[in-house]
């Protein structure tokens, strides 16, 4: 009788997930990490042993299919990569640090170990880290509990991140509701092809990838964006991250956008940066020759849903460093931003398939090999930082008893980009990171001091009393 052996099952990587892994290396780390803060005194929050954080976590394995899956690469990277699904070990992914100093200091270098240290996807695609007894921390509450949780991002992109967390954190109890996170992304469990049958697809793949990309490079707009001064944060990383997060009012924050027509949330805070940016080089003596420009990821899930779980494109958008006033830099950046929005609109629009749509993995493998050997001292650069904005909503998240009050989220360095940004709101608290290297800002708290400024001085030049809601908060997150 014939036997025929039963296929390993599996969900393909798409090529524009799989770039996370096959360009991933020592220096490019491609973890995702979301940060929590919960006001956990007087709940099972407080200090739960490992165990209890191993029995909280079992009971929400099914909030997304990456607390089950492993990764399995083809041989020689002559294949896609697969997601395949196993047994999970809590143990290998959970751990409970008790936080026995006073300050900053040992939360930030915790979370900044987490962030850079590379997973080994074969056996593990996830890391819960549940930081304890935090205290005299200014605007966090005394004894509060920090739940770090790290993924992959050939998993999942930040806004697929968001949505985990909000059901992962949506029970305060040790049960679970039987919540799941929203899907991005259209790949479904199937056959794992024999290597040779995918194998033989990389030329026609090959082929592939170089029309589509001719055909992005037509579409571009003939006048191309200009290169930006290099600035120090564009040079080669020391991997030393420095994590320093700007609280903010988010209330106070729309206020100033409502001051002006059209001006919305985010470009207050790319205006505040760049504000903050021109001020912090020109104190250090290195006036930018000429405007500076950030990159701002986008959203593309609405309009461009392919079977990636990474649904996010990049645009750069000027930051006007060379308008002085900031109200005029304010609406000059806003008109920017709405550019980047509309030309990233009308590519995807005209553009079903995008290079990395197609793009086999050996070519994704050689692209970061190359991307590695590129020189960091030259005088111009595609961008001078990266601003991401991602809010959270209002709801309610808790942690074993314990009401979540706060929400941040690091982004690791990369060789030429030094100074990065993300935005994130929980509630009526919106949290602005700053991940930078320690080799080019040996003071993070006085660039966040600066971020505040430009705050203030937006607010001041919208309307007259907008500054004094923030002044008179209270510093703690769970008084706000």
């Amino acid at each position: 009788m014939t036997r025929f052996r039963q296929p390993f099952i599996g969900v393909r990587v798409s090529p524009r997930d799989a770039i996370n892994v096959l360009a991933e290396s020592e220096r490019v780390i491609a973890n995702l990490v979301y940060v929590m803060v919960f006001d956990a005194a007087g709940t099972m929050g407080a200090s739960p042993t490992h165990a209890t954080v191993c029995a909280w976590m079992r009971g929400r394995l099914d909030v997304s299919p990456v607390f089950r899956r492993r990764l399995r690469r083809r041989a020689g990277d002559l294949g896609d990569p697969f997601w395949v699904t196993g047994d999970v070990d809590l143990d290998d992914h959970v751990v409970v640090t008790p936080i026995d100093r006073p300050g900053w200091d040992p939360v930030e270098r915790h979370i900044a170990r987490v962030m850079a240290t590379p997973m080994t996807l074969a056996s593990s695609g996830w890391e819960l880290h549940v930081l304890t007894g935090i205290h005299g921390v200014p605007h966090l509450p005394e004894g509060a509990t920090a739940v770090v949780i790290k993924v992959h991002h050939a998993s999942m992109d930040g806004l697929g991140l968001v949505a985990v967390v909000r059901a992962l954190f949506a029970s305060p109890d040790l049960s679970h509701d039987g919540r799941v996170a929203e899907r991005r992304g259209t790949a479904v469990p199937g056959p794992i092809p024999p290597l040779w049958k995918d194998a033989a697809t990389m030329p026609r793949r090959t082929a592939m990838f170089v029309r589509t990309m001719a055909a992005v490079r037509r579409a571009a707009p003939e006048t191309p964006r200009p290169p930006r001064p290099a600035t120090r944060f564009n040079a080669r990383i020391a991997l030393d991250h420095r994590v320093r997060i700007v609280w903010l009012d988010l209330a106070h924050v729309r206020t100033i956008s409502r001051a002006v027509p059209g001006i919305t949330v985010n470009d207050v805070l790319l205006t505040a940066v760049s504000l903050a940016l021109t001020r912090f080089l020109d104190e250090a003596g290195e006036h930018p020759a000429a405007t500076l420009s950030t990159t701002m990821p986008l959203d593309i899930h609405a309009t461009h849903d392919t079977a990636a779980a990474n649904q996010t494109t990049f645009a750069d958008v000027d930051l006007h460093t060379t308008v002085v006033d900031p109200l005029l830099r304010l609406r000059a950046v806003h008109a920017s931003a709405a550019d980047a929005k509309r030309r990233v609109q009308d590519l995807t629009s005209r553009h079903e398939v995008s290079p990395f749509d197609v793009a086999p993995p050996l070519l994704l493998r050689a692209i970061g090999a190359l991307s590695t050997l590129a020189p960091h001292d030259r005088p111009t650069v595609p961008s001078t930082t990266v601003v991401s904005n991602m809010p959270h909503g209002s709801d309610d998240l808790w942690f074993l008893g314990a009401r979540a009050v706060a929400a941040f989220m690091p982004m690791p360095t990369v060789d030429g980009m030094g100074l990065i940004h993300h935005i994130t709101s929980l509630g009526n608290r919106l949290a602005l990171t700053v991940t930078v290297e320690s080799t080019m800002m040996a003071e993070p708290d006085r660039y966040c001091a600066m971020i505040r400024d430009a705050v203030d001085a937006l607010a001041a030049a919208t309307l007259d009393d907008v500054a004094a809601p923030r002044a008179a908060a209270p510093a703690s997150v769970d008084t706000d």
